[in-house]
């Protein structure tokens, strides 16, 4: 029996280590695109699953960006929430309670994001280099143009209450086709994106907003 054991474990770990790595090309691929993306508009939905909850939870919104690295979500029509980000801070924008809490733009995968807005940055990284100093790739499915791919922040403190981060993306155009952060205690935020329209002008007033009459505080 000991030699039985000893042979299986020296046999899995001979085929651990013989495993290839995935191939990540069309990550390297998506990313490089993306430098290309001088804006981007689309529609999505997000659909949150708690274990709270007996069916999720569907909203829709709106999402635009600006390079380098402006951005606006908004949820509901007339807005319920608003997140303009500049790179370095993001406002969570409240009209109905007019209320404002600015923090400085974390990571993905920081629990305010995760479980919070169901944001993610964009571009997803600066480089190739940068996308593999910060993320542990699970795995990686493709089917046609369209790619799959789970992972991990390598971050410590995300990986304590992160399951998975999924994303699904076309490696050729650069578009984000949805995204999904999954928490260790079992709730779930999707996001689909939808009539997704590349480097078409914008109204840099989108990126701005008016907090005249509005209580600005930071963000717990």
């Amino acid at each position: 029996m000991r030699f039985a054991l000893l042979f299986l474990a020296t046999a899995s770990g001979l085929l651990a280590e013989s495993a290839p790595p995935p191939d990540l090309t069309p990550v390297r691929k998506w990313i490089a695109r993306q430098r290309t993306i001088e804006s981007i508009e689309s529609d999505f939905s997000q659909t949150r699953s708690l274990r709270t909850l007996r069916s999720p939870a569907v909203a829709q919104g709106k999402f635009w960006f600006r390079a380098p690295s402006s951005f606006r979500w908004q949820i509901g029509d007339p807005p319920k929430t608003i997140a303009l980000g500049d790179g370095k801070e993001i406002q969570i924008i409240q009209p109905a309670r007019r209320l404002v809490e600015r923090s400085p733009i974390g990571r993905i995968g920081q629990k305010a994001g995760a479980q919070g807005f169901g944001m993610m940055s964009f571009p997803f990284a600066d480089d190739f280099d940068d996308f593999q100093r910060r993320f542990e790739v699970l795995s990686i499915r493709t089917d046609g143009g369209r790619c799959h791919l789970d992972l991990l922040p390598r971050d410590a403190q995300a990986r304590r209450f992160l399951a998975k981060v999924a994303l699904d993306f076309d490696a050729d155009s650069g578009k984000l086709l949805a995204f999904e952060i999954v928490t260790r205690e079992g709730s779930s935020m999707r996001t689909d994106f939808r009539n997704t329209r590349v480097n078409s002008p914008l109204d840099p007033a989108l990126f701005r907003y008016d907090f005249a009459g509005y209580q600005i505080r930071d963000a717990r």
